[in-house]
């Protein structure tokens, strides 16, 4: 259960800025006001600046080992001026469960890193993500772990107990196919271009056999050029300016039903439509192992057969995965025809040289990363199926020196690659 309160002034922000001290003072006074029979069991735990507004949680500590409790209290979302936007009050009663003996750190750093499945990577150096974050795209190890914390009887709890599993990737064949210009692949031979507009993905094309007040009728133009809105009658799409390659295309949805193609023939049409655009699409891709079938369902909740098959091929540079590199290509299953392309903006790019000497050197990167934390105690929040809440204690990686988590380190430089949390204020 939560108690929750909103307030929207519905006009702009002013621009003046309080200090965290001040924040604090207000939010404290706030406490004092609306929650009298619980602010003396609440201590400020955190402080985490969004630049538009600041978030204050205020939580609860255990007797034994003065540990914070998260979401065991309430959390504030100030503006900079110091106008509240929310709180939340957690309202649920909860148990604390107490170990019988903890296990020692150094032990639970040994189980910790036992659930580290390194590996290199492509990734882009975010400016905004990471301390010193370039915009480069460099060659990194990877100890993004699938282990997130340990126990106090030395289970590890990992990615797969959240059903996050982890992805595979299976290779495409060699696949010849004749290259087409971008207006062959929309599929708008013999229609007219009815609308082109600027947005912030790139210029937005709309196609049809109909003219443009066929369509007024019963729709603005936010919704003649919005690409996640399939149109019957209607090819929309986005041409990549930089190599005049389809960036993004979408189409209604036609439901034929007197054929249903099957998710193999989707796939050998999506491979060709690939290979059309991509000279060497077996070297540059690979398919994660997914179910690609897209279905909806019936008002008894029944699930229909699939309208669409989805295949999202991941950009590989000489074997290394590139992050955030894809083309998702789409087939109508009852018309086998081109439904959607979805091109991320690194797709394109050229990363030859960026993994043509590798140097010998994951064991030192290994090293680095195993002496840049420490295990500590903290207590996680767990909710039964009856919906009552516990608290177990847990060790989890705390990092040290300024910054937050270091998850990669650069290939060629061991440089660490550190989250900036230069936002977050721990109490």
């Amino acid at each position: 259960m939560f108690g929750e309160c909103e307030y929207d002034s519905g006009e702009d922000i002013p621009k003046e800025t309080m200090t965290k001290e001040q924040m604090k003072e207000l939010t404290d006074r706030f406490l004092t006001d609306i929650f009298p029979e619980t602010v003396s069991k609440l201590f400020l735990s955190s402080i985490i600046d969004f630049d538009v507004f600041f978030m204050l949680e205020y939580c609860q500590k255990d007797e034994l080992f003065g540990l914070d409790l998260p979401n065991s209290g309430v959390t504030f979302n100030v503006y900079n001026n110091g106008m509240i936007m929310d709180v939340t009050k957690e309202e649920e009663s909860f148990s604390v469960e107490y170990p019988k003996e903890v296990v020692p750190s150094e032990k639970a750093k040994q189980r910790y890193l036992s659930g580290i499945n390194a590996g290199k990577l492509i990734l882009q150096y975010d400016e905004e993500l990471f301390v010193n974050g370039d915009g480069k795209f460099r060659l990194v190890y990877d100890f993004n772990s699938v282990a997130i914390d340990v126990k106090m009887d030395g289970l590890i709890t990992n990615t797969g107990d959240l059903d996050i599993e982890p992805q595979y990737h299976k290779d495409i064949p060699s696949f010849f196919a004749k290259a087409v210009s971008s207006l062959v692949l929309a599929g708008v031979e013999g229609m007219k271009k009815i609308a082109e507009v600027e947005t912030e993905a790139g210029f937005v094309e709309v196609w049809s056999h109909f003219s443009l007040e066929k369509f007024r009728e019963d729709y603005d133009m936010e919704d003649l050029i919005d690409l996640d809105f399939g149109m019957d009658d209607i090819v929309k799409f986005i041409i990549d300016p930089s190599n005049g390659k389809l960036k993004r295309l979408v189409k209604g949805g036609e439901q034929l039903l007197d054929r249903m193609y099957t998710a193999e023939e989707a796939y050998l049409f999506a491979l060709k439509i690939l290979s059309s655009q991509f000279k060497d699409a077996h070297q540059m891709f690979k398919l994660p192992i997914l179910d690609p079938e897209i279905v909806d369902y019936n008002d008894e909740g029944e699930e229909l057969p699939p309208y669409a098959y989805c295949f999202t091929f991941d950009r590989f540079e000489n074997g290394v995965r590139i992050e955030n590199a894809y083309i998702a290509i789409t087939v109508n299953a009852s018309t086998g025809e081109l439904q959607d392309i979805n091109t991320s903006d690194h797709t394109y790019i050229d990363f030859t040289g960026l993994t043509d000497v590798i140097p010998d050197n994951f064991a030192l990167a290994k090293n680095l990363y195993e002496q840049s934390f420490t295990m500590k105690l903290q207590w996680v929040k767990e909710v039964d199926e009856n919906g009552k809440s516990r608290y177990d204690l847990v060790y989890m990686p705390t990092f040290k020196g300024a910054g937050g988590h270091i998850l990669y380190y650069d290939v060629y430089t061991l440089e660490p690659w550190t989250i900036d949390v230069t936002g977050l204020e721990e109490y």
